[in-house]
């Protein structure tokens, strides 16, 4: 049953994706929607603005396709194959693409790692996105882009990551009981 409800949530298309991720905060963290544009959720008890946004931990992909190798890329590339364990950042490059952040929107951002065995939660205060140099935040996204920036969670950055911002990881099984506990 894990092995599904994880494949589900994985396969998900972006957008999709983005929602089931600020359900699954919304669950942990017992916080409302918005009802605004302009972050996902709040906090009643804070009235912290809350943005959510998450990354698959995928193996970075060195290849570029070829017409000698397009068949076993495709077939390779697929979410089940690339998705990694938490173990396996020591050994494997990969690269967590922590985008449209536009800090002057939100007070606090959570940022959710799902790997092939668990799912990671990090919390970090936009005020600290700028500030903290080992991010290597990037105001620049995409040209002409004003106010939306990124940062990438990788082999190298992620240590810095899990010391300073991680809060709880849960696995799969555990988000789907709780769903499942609601449901009842």
């Amino acid at each position: 049953m894990e092995d599904s409800f994880r494949n589900g949530i994985i396969n998900l298309n972006t957008r999709r994706f983005g929602t089931v991720v600020e359900l699954i905060v919304q669950l942990l963290k017992d916080y409302q929607e918005s009802n605004q544009l302009d972050f996902d959720l709040f906090d009643p008890k804070t009235n912290q603005r809350i943005e959510v946004k998450s990354s698959r931990v995928f193996k970075k992909q060195t290849l570029n396709f070829t017409l000698d190798n397009l068949h076993d890329l495709i077939v390779n590339n697929s979410n089940r194959n690339r998705l990694l364990s938490q173990h396996q950042t020591i050994l494997e490059k990969f690269d967590c693409n922590i985008q449209q952040v536009k800090i002057e929107l939100f007070d606090t951002l959570y940022y959710l790692l799902f790997f092939y065995d668990v799912i990671e939660i990090f919390r970090i205060e936009s005020n600290q996105i700028k500030s903290d140099t080992k991010l290597n935040y990037s105001d620049k996204q995409h040209k002409g882009n004003e106010g939306e920036g990124q940062f990438h969670v990788t082999q190298k950055s992620y240590q810095h990551h899990k010391e300073n911002y991680f809060i709880q990881s849960a696995t799969y099984e555990e988000i789907r009981d709780m769903l499942l506990d609601r449901a009842k």
